[in-house]
């Protein structure tokens, strides 16, 4: 008897946060918080969407979750139903870590910003928050499964917005582009994208990246999608540049 409540005590002491809450208050069993513990870590999620997930074996909504948090660690409780999201601030945190931290920000008032989390214990979201906004935070708990359609919503709302950058003709002129092999290395080294970007249109004629020949321009490849916009940004300006340079070499000439 002694050895299980031994390993019950030692299950407790390596869980942290929300987890540990809910174990110490009785509302979960040790060995059910070790293994959505177990499973987040090996999914790279967090443990609420593993908890959440499993709301009829827990019995533990995300209703009763946020009620649990909000009530447990001392922070306001919100109804994101109730909330106008078109009303909320806009870019105030970088998208990526909206979707990445799965937080919302609720309002701004002077130095401080009231942020949506379904987890409050989970310090370093908070910590990069403020790092990214130099804002003091105020934590406001919501429930998890409406915070992650918003959070889903803005990720959906930034892969449109690459999809459009990525996949824009028009604004990008390939007929500009320069054949692959006809670019000498004393021109790669004067092109101001080389310098800029790390790589030139002339360099990526064939559709690829410089590493990954005929990836740069697939649509599934995000990663690519903001220094390919760069890329032929600094091309655009380079070109435009090289432009005005021969108009006024002409004009000379006429004189």
């Amino acid at each position: 008897m002694s050895t299980v409540m031994q390993g019950s005590a030692a299950a407790v002491g390596a869980l942290t946060g929300l987890a540990r809450a809910l174990v110490q208050q009785g509302k979960l069993r040790p060995d059910r918080a070790e293994n959505f513990a177990r499973k987040a870590t090996q999914s790279n999620t967090q443990f609420i969407d593993e908890l959440v997930g499993s709301a009829d074996v827990t019995g533990l909504s995300s209703a009763v979750i946020a009620k649990f948090a909000a009530d447990t660690f001392g922070h306001a409780l919100l109804d994101l139903s109730a909330v106008d999201i078109e009303q909320l601030p806009k870019d105030i945190i970088d998208k990526k870590l909206v979707a990445s931290l799965r937080v919302l920000a609720l309002r701004k008032r002077g130095n401080r910003l009231a942020v949506a989390v379904s987890d409050p214990t989970n310090t370093h979201a908070l910590d990069q928050i403020k790092f990214q906004t130099q804002l003091a935070i105020d934590v406001i708990v919501v429930e998890h499964d409406k915070l992650m359609r918003h959070v889903e919503a803005t990720a959906q709302n930034v892969n449109q917005a690459l999809d459009t950058i990525s996949g824009s003709n028009e604004d990008i002129d390939f007929g500009m582009l320069d054949e692959p092999g006809e670019t000498s290395a004393e021109d790669a080294a004067a092109d101001p994208c080389t310098a800029v970007c790390g790589a030139s249109p002339a360099r990526l004629g064939n559709g690829g990246s410089p590493r990954r020949p005929g990836r740069l321009f697939d649509g599934r490849a995000h990663r690519h999608r903001k220094r390919l916009a760069r890329i032929f940004a600094c091309y655009r300006a380079a070109r435009s540049e090289q432009r005005t340079g021969r108009g006024a070499s002409a004009a000379g000439d006429d004189f």
